[in-house]
C-alpha cells in the first residue's frame, strides 16, 4: 500500500552456505529472484532482493540468536543479508572550497573498482540501536516479528512509512523544465540553466527542485543554484532530500528552499552522481517561483565549467538556504513472508 505503484509478489532462492558462520543459527546463499528490478524500486525494496545487478554479490543469509553489534549492545534473534557491492570509477574527482578538480577525467587511463561488504539487518530485537538497523529501519515507529519454524521462518512488518530515506516527495512545483543528461558513474558532466531574479523577488523564498522523469533512465542527481557574479556571489546546494519518482538503484533526488538577495542572472547547475539505468538520465528542473529557466550549457564537462567559476568569483556557501522535499499523502507498507527449508 505505499506509493499507488507498489505490489509485489515474488520468491527469493537458496541453497545451503559451505562457508564459516560462526555461532549462527542457519546460512544459505542466496542464489536468484524472481523479483523485477522496476517493481523493486516501485517499493523502494532493498537492492539485494535483485539479482539483475552485477554490482550486488555473494549474498548470504545469516540467523543468529544472539548477535554482538560491533561491542555497542547485544542483540537477538537476528536475521541479515551478508553481500557485497562493487564501485567502479573512471574519473578522479575532488573539491576545494567548494570548487570541482579533477585530476583524471575518462578516457584518461583512470580506472577503479573496489568492493565493499555490507550487512543488510532484517530484522533485530534488544537494545537501543536495533530498531535503527531492520527492514524498517525508522528508529521505533514500526513494528516487525520474525518466528522460527522446524522447517523455516515467518517475517512480517508493518509501517506508517517506508524505506529508510527521507519519506519525503517532489513538491510538483508548477514552472518546469524536462532535459537529459549524459550519465557514467563519474560525475563529470553537468547541464547549466539560467533564470534571472527581478529586484521584486529579492528577500523572497524560493523553492527549486531535481527529479528524475522517465522509466528505465533513472540516476541519483545533485543540483547548485548560484547568486550573480561579484563579491557577493553565494551557492546553494541539495542531494539526496527527497525520494524521486523513478527511483534510481541507490540515493534520492535534490531540492531546496533559498531566498535571493541580488536581483539578476542566477544559474542552476543539474550533475548526475552515479546510479544510472542508462547512457542518458531524463530529469526535470522545477521551481515555486514563475522564473523561466533556459539551458544554457547541455551536457558540459567540469572542465569546461570552470570558466564560469571564474566568472562567478570566489562564492561563498548560502547558510541559509534549506535543503528538502514535501510530505506526501498518508500511507502505509505491509509486508508478509516467509521461508522453507
Amino acid at each position: 500500500e505505499w506509493r499507488d505503484a507498489c505490489d509485489a509478489d515474488f520468491t527469493i532462492l537458496g541453497s545451503a552456505y559451505t562457508g564459516d558462520c560462526e555461532e549462527c543459527t542457519f546460512s544459505f546463499t542466496l542464489d536468484s529472484s524472481d523479483l523485477d528490478s522496476s517493481v523493486e524500486r516501485a517499493c523502494d525494496l532493498p537492492p539485494w532482493m535483485v539479482f539483475g545487478d552485477d554490482a550486488v554479490s555473494d549474498r548470504v543469509l545469516n540467523h543468529y540468536d544472539t548477535f554482538d553489534f560491533y561491542g555497542y549492545e547485544t542483540w537477538t534473534n537476528v536475521l541479515l543479508v551478508n553481500y557485497y557491492y562493487s564501485y567502479t570509477y573512471t574519473s578522479y574527482s575532488y573539491t576545494y572550497y567548494g570548487y570541482p578538480y579533477y585530476s583524471y577525467m575518462p578516457g584518461e587511463g583512470y580506472d577503479y573498482t573496489y568492493t565493499a561488504y555490507r550487512q543488510a539487518f532484517i530484522h533485530a530485537e534488544g537494545g537501543m540501536y536495533s530498531s535503527f538497523y531492520g527492514l524498517f529501519g525508522d528508529g521505533g515507529s514500526s513494528a516487525s516479528s520474525l518466528a522460527l519454524t522446524d522447517d523455516g521462518f515467518d517475517f512480517s512488518g508493518e509501517s506508517a512509512s517506508w524505506g529508510g530515506g527521507s519519506d519525503l516527495f517532489a513538491c510538483g512545483h508548477e514552472t518546469i523544465e524536462t532535459s537529459t543528461i549524459a550519465c557514467d558513474e563519474d560525475d563529470e558532466i553537468i547541464d547549466v540553466w539560467t533564470f534571472e531574479v527581478g529586484e521584486e523577488d529579492v528577500g523572497t523564498e524560493f523553492g527549486f527542485e531535481v527529479d528524475t522523469a522517465a522509466e528505465g533512465s533513472a540516476f541519483d542527481p545533485m543540483m547548485y543554484v548560484y547568486s550573480p557574479a561579484g563579491a557577493a556571489c553565494s551557492f546553494a546546494s541539495a542531494d539526496d532530500t527527497f525520494e524521486c519518482t523513478f527511483v534510481p538503484r541507490e540515493y534520492e533526488c535534490p531540492g531546496l528552499k533559498f531566498t535571493p538577495t541580488v536581483a539578476g542572472t542566477h544559474t542552476i547547475t543539474v550533475s548526475s552522481i552515479g546510479s544510472c539505468d542508462a547512457a542518458m538520465g531524463t530529469y526535470t528542473v522545477a521551481n515555486n517561483g514563475g522564473f523561466e529557466m533556459s539551458l544554457a550549457t547541455d551536457d558540459v564537462t567540469y572542465d569546461s565549467f570552470d570558466a564560469l567559476f571564474e566568472e562567478l568569483g570566489d562564492c561563498s556557501f548560502d547558510s541559509s538556504s534549506v535543503e528538502g522535499g514535501c510530505a506526501g499523502e498518508d500511507g502505509g507498507f505491509t509486508l508478509e513472508s516467509s521461508a522453507a527449508f
